[in-house]
């Protein structure tokens, strides 16, 4: 609510329209001003961040983990010095 946003609308159907995404401005600044970086905050402070120029994802949860899959989970790592 109150976010400055670009809305799109069908032709001569003005009351079906759908949010093509935010505007930021003075008031709503971007959470990080770093074009690579895609960052996803929550009000309690959790975050997603993906660094596409460092190929990192940082992930801080206040609170649990869930993870539930029908099939396998397969996670992987590798250290390279």
């Amino acid at each position: 609510m109150g976010e400055l946003v670009v809305c799109g609308f069908y032709e001569d159907d003005w009351d079906t329209g759908f949010v093509l995404g935010a505007i930021y401005n003075h008031k709503d600044k971007p959470p990080v001003e770093d074009k690579d970086k895609l960052v996803i905050k929550f009000k309690d402070n959790t975050f997603i961040e993906y660094d596409r120029k460092n190929n990192k994802l940082t992930i801080f949860v206040q609170g649990d983990i869930n993870i539930t899959a029908i099939g396998h989970i397969v996670i992987q790592g590798a250290r390279i010095d």
